[in-house]
């Protein structure tokens, strides 16, 4: 009874320390896979975001490439449109002397033709005055006397058809002089009209140089434009690591859990204590009873024995393989 006794105790001393010592270490193994998990999804979420950053930054430096070329089109033409300008306007001041000068020779020449009927019309009424008046003395000398179809009555209706060319003279000349001023002044003002459309051309220019050149300039529309479009693509790729960093986070933190949940603890020990001393300790009786019917018994029925002893192994085996079963830890299948 001793004999039997001091095995079971042994062997299930060693048995709860063996099986202490399998659930401790198979404890250290869930916890490491889970550090291993833990650190592959960081270093993995690193990488990801580090390419991230890396091509947003190729991305915003090719912008930037681009936005210079076009600042520096965008300047070139700014300066072509203010050039221009300065032809056009140029151009309207040129035009603006002449129409002054062509307007001043109409003038000028408009004056000189009245002025050269208005010569003719005295020269043709001085010299029909001299003709009536060497035709009137003619007829004193002769001594013809006036009649209905006399001299007298020829020198009358002379002078009626002198004074009706005369009056249709000056007619002309009035009219004449009108004419040419009217084209003088319908000349000045689709000049002046001209003028005005160059002075518009050439002021547009100079604000549409002005505007390109303001917009493609530090604070300009162009500029703040693209920079709040560098300022929208960095938003947006923190926006994403902020994503990922959240849902790693959460990966993390289940992990975590499941790392803490694999922890051996001291209820686990005293399982563990408690299955193997009873698988030691049957197993141990199982010797003590095997060496006692042996050493006291026929070989047959130590035989028999014997084979009571191997199922007794067979049974401890299939009891450590069942706790095994039985208390391997849930997390291991999410992890595995």
């Amino acid at each position: 009874m001793g004999l039997l006794m001091g095995l079971g105790l042994a062997f299930g001393a060693l048995g709860a320390g063996f099986s202490m010592f399998q659930g401790w270490n198979r404890s250290q193994q869930e916890q490491a896979e889970i550090r291993a998990r833990q650190e592959e999804e960081r270093r993995m979420r690193e990488a990801q975001i580090a390419e991230q950053r890396a091509a947003a930054e190729r991305e915003i430096n090719y912008a930037k490439s681009v936005f210079k070329i076009e600042q520096e089109d965008a300047f070139r033409k700014a300066d072509d449109i203010w050039h221009q300008g300065e032809r056009i306007d140029m151009r309207a001041d040129l035009d603006e002397t002449l129409t002054g000068r062509a307007f001043n020779l109409a003038i000028k020449q408009s004056n000189a033709q009245d002025e050269s009927l208005l010569h003719q019309e005295q020269r043709g009424k001085q010299n029909f005055q001299n003709t009536q008046g060497a035709f009137k003395a003619a007829l004193g000398t002769s001594g013809v006397r006036a009649g209905a179809n006399s001299s007298e009555g020829l020198l009358s209706q002379n002078e009626e058809n002198f004074n009706q060319d005369l009056a249709l003279m000056k007619k002309q000349r009035e009219t004449q002089k009108e004419i040419g001023l009217m084209s003088a002044f319908s000349n000045l003002k689709g000049g002046m009209f001209r003028i005005d459309e160059e002075r518009d051309a050439a002021n547009k220019a100079f604000r549409d140089s002005k505007q390109l050149r303001d917009d493609y300039s530090e604070g300009g529309r162009a500029v703040n434009l693209f920079n709040q479009k560098i300022a929208n693509r960095r938003a947006d790729l923190q926006g994403s690591i902020n994503l990922q960093n959240l849902g790693g986070e959460f990966k993390q933190q289940a992990m975590q859990r499941a790392y803490d949940r694999a922890a051996y603890s001291f209820l686990d020990g005293l399982t563990d204590a408690f299955t193997g001393f009873s698988s030691g300790f049957n197993f141990g009786s199982n010797i003590a009873g095997f060496a006692k019917n042996w050493g006291g018994g026929s070989f047959g029925s130590g035989a028999g024995k014997f084979g009571g002893t191997a199922a007794a192994l067979a049974n401890y085996k299939g009891d450590l393989s069942g706790y095994k079963r039985k208390h391997r830890s849930p997390y291991m299948n999410m992890l595995s």
